[in-house]
C-alpha cells in the first residue's frame, strides 16, 4: 500500500499558536521517524509526504520515502483537503491511506487493516477509532472515530461523494498509543519517551 502523509506547516501555526517549536519538532524528528519506521514495513510501497516543506534531504536516506512539495491552501475543509492530495499526489494507487503525521504511533497493521477492507471492496472507506464497532453496518458507534487519526478510501468513491468517509465504511479500532496526538509542547516528552523506550509497533 501506498501512505500519504499530508503535513502543512503553515496550517500547523495557524491552527495551534505554537510559534516554531511544535513545527520545528515535528519536522525534524517525528516525520524522519515516522517515515523511517513505516518504510521498514514490506506492506509499505511508498510513503509520500506533500507539505509546504520540501522534505527532500530530511527523508534522502529512507527509499520508500515519496516527496511532493506543495502547500495546500490552509483555508480548505478536510474533503477539500483529500480532493487536492488527489490531484498533486504522485502515487496513482486507486486507494488512499491518508496517514497523520501528528498521531505518529498509528501501526501499519491498523493501516493495513483499512486498506485490505477498502481495496477489497467490503467498504468503501475506513478510519481509525477509539472503539471497533461491531460491524460496518453498525452505526451505533458513529461518535468512536476520528477523521483526524487516519482515512483510507477509493479514488472511485470520492469521486462519486467527494467525501473521504463514504457509507459503508470500517472502523478500525486503535491500541491506546495510537490515538496520541501531538498538539502542544507538552506531548513532546510524551513522544520522546516513547520513542526512547523501544516501544515500536
Amino acid at each position: 500500500m501506498d501512505i500519504v502523509l499530508p503535513i502543512n506547516f503553515a496550517y500547523l501555526k495557524e491552527r495551534y499558536r505554537q510559534g516554531d517549536e511544535l513545527a520545528d519538532f515535528i519536522r525534524d524528528l517525528v516525520v524522519p521517524n515516522v517515515v523511517e519506521r513505516f518504510s521498514l514495513d514490506s506492506r509499505v510501497s511508498s510513503v509520500e509526504l506533500i507539505s509546504d516543506f520540501d522534505f527532500t534531504m530530511v527523508v534522502a536516506g529512507f527509499e520508500k520515502a515519496v516527496v511532493t512539495h506543495h502547500g495546500i491552501d490552509t483555508s480548505l475543509d478536510s474533503d477539500e483537503v483529500a480532493s487536492e492530495i488527489i490531484r498533486v499526489r504522485q502515487s496513482k494507487s486507486p486507494v488512499i491511506v491518508h496517514g497523520n503525521p501528528l498521531f505518529p504511533f498509528v501501526s501499519v497493521a491498523s493501516l493495513a487493516s483499512a486498506y485490505d477492507a477498502v481495496q477489497s471492496g467490503a467498504v468503501a472507506s475506513a478510519v481509525g477509532a477509539t472503539v471497533e464497532r461491531s460491524s460496518v453496518q453498525d452505526w451505533s458507534l458513529l461518535p468512536e472515530y476520528d477523521l483526524g487519526i487516519f482515512t483510507v478510501y477509493s479514488v472511485a468513491s470520492f469521486g462519486q461523494g467527494r467525501h473521504r468517509l463514504t457509507p459503508p465504511f470500517d472502523a478500525v479500532g486503535l491500541a491506546a498509543v495510537e490515538l496520541i496526538g501531538l498538539r502542544e509542547a507538552d506531548d513532546f516528552d510524551l513522544f520522546n519517551l516513547i520513542l526512547n523506550s523501544g516501544f515500536l509497533i
